[in-house]
């Protein structure tokens, strides 16, 4: 279980580079399951603001809310 935590954790993060890296916005928007968010990606997306200036926004819902959201490019991520 730990090790899915991880894995979790350093692809969102080597998203969350590969977006910034591109330039495509100064605030990221995240959507997705409201216990992740909660255990996790509220840190990373602080860390992540600090390292770079940019803004990770993120709101919770469900993973299906994240995946749709981003279909529909409401989102840059859904998680």
């Amino acid at each position: 279980m730990k090790s899915r935590s991880i894995i979790a954790r350093t692809a969102t993060f080597s998203l969350l580079l590969l977006l910034s890296a591109s330039s495509i916005a100064e605030t990221l928007t995240w959507t997705g399951c409201g216990i992740s968010r909660k255990a996790f990606m509220a840190e990373l997306a602080l860390a992540y603001e600090k390292e770079t200036g940019v803004h990770v926004e993120l709101s919770g819902g469900s993973a299906a809310k994240g995946i749709r959201q981003v279909a529909a490019n409401n989102a840059h991520m859904g998680g």
